[in-house]
């Protein structure tokens, strides 16, 4: 199995629950095929699906076809992250109730949000490695001061006023499991005043006294940060966690009625959107076919196929993306005091 094909058979997998004909697939696979379980493991754990993979082919009775030593660690992983996924929920709900106490509401986001509602149909299934929230930009202080007060530190403190991150740096706190981070907003691009606090507040959900974003916005922000957070609309690459959280959110509602609601960054977002549903399949995740979406798979497959090309794209976008990302740096450090300040305390840190 070269890397397409095994990244193409585990996100099979991971809809044999929702998707017959994938699951009649799946299965024929694992009778007649002699699968590269290495590859399997090996691509699944780069992606952050390792036990989303096990839970998928647990709760469809397909354990039987695999290997009993690879039961037994695929076992042993997902119970590692069911604890770890129970401890962030306390965690979440220790955060929460400091910050309402202090008059600041919090929303959840990414994986943190899709614990608090339930949205797998088990908790182990998502990797989680922070708990992101955002916060509005006027307590955006005062919740980094009232967390610290609380026993949260960063490595990585903010100089005077400056701060140029979309979050304040991570921070950790004493026997807890996860790092926090305090958005403020979402990205630092020309895109960035779209999808600010006010934008997560549109129908707000509360679970136990929590915030997360409405279905529709939780839906949006996965696309938002699939392509134009992490430049997935220039590398034009997969990630199969944030997809597979595609999937699930559209299980319960319709992803192309959101972004033809939101409109802002439509073909760029429904890029990311059909190459989820070539990924999965799911009806549930229907796009809007026109050329943009046709050429943007046309080349996530051809990089799929060819390494070395997957290689050099990736490369040469990453040269790129630094070399705009540099450009308003350098002039931030000469005409902003506060800025240059800061970038020279982290500049002789390291």
């Amino acid at each position: 199995m070269n890397y397409s094909d095994t990244l193409f058979f585990i996100a099979k997998c991971l809809t044999i629950s929702s998707n017959q004909k994938n699951k009649i697939e799946v299965e024929k696979k694992l009778i007649n095929v002699n699968l590269d379980w290495d590859s399997i493991v090996k691509v699944s754990t780069s992606h952050f699906v390792f036990p989303a993979l096990y839970q998928n082919l647990k709760n469809e009775n397909f354990l039987d076809y695999l290997p009993e030593d690879l039961i037994k660690y695929m076992k042993y992983i997902s119970e590692l992250n069911r604890e770890r996924n129970l401890a962030i929920l306390e965690q979440v709900k220790d955060i929460n109730e400091v910050l309402l106490s202090n008059n600041i509401v919090p929303i959840f986001l990414k994986g943190a949000s899709f614990i608090v509602e339930d949205l797998y149909n088990d908790i182990s299934e998502r990797m989680i490695g922070d708990i992101d929230f955002i916060v509005p930009k006027h307590q955006f202080k005062k919740s980094v001061t009232v967390l610290k007060e609380y026993g949260y530190k960063s490595k990585t403190d903010e100089t005077g006023n400056v701060i140029p991150y979309v979050h304040y740096p991570k921070m950790t706190k004493k026997n807890h499991i996860a790092a926090i981070e305090v958005h403020r907003k979402l990205m630092n691009n020309k895109y960035s005043k779209f999808y600010e606090y006010n934008f997560f507040t549109k129908n707000k959900r509360v679970f136990d006294n929590i915030n997360v974003p409405s279905l529709k916005n939780q839906i949006i922000h996965n696309c938002v940060n699939a392509q134009l957070r992490d430049n997935g609309k220039y590398y034009k690459s997969i990630s199969l966690r944030k997809s597979y959280d595609l999937l699930n959110l559209s299980l319960k509602s319709s992803p192309l009625q959101a972004l033809f609601e939101n409109r802002l960054n439509f073909y760029d977002l429904n890029n990311y959107l059909a190459l989820t549903y070539k990924i999965f399949g799911n009806k549930s995740l229907k796009y809007d076919k026109n050329k943009y979406s046709k050429n943007y798979i046309k080349k996530v497959h051809l990089f799929l196929k060819n390494l070395l090309l997957r290689k050099f794209h990736s490369y040469k976008t990453g040269f790129i993306l630094n070399y705009r990302k540099r450009i308003p740096k350098v002039y931030k450090i000469l005409f902003n005091g506060g800025y240059r300040s800061y970038f020279l305390k982290i500049y002789f840190k390291k």
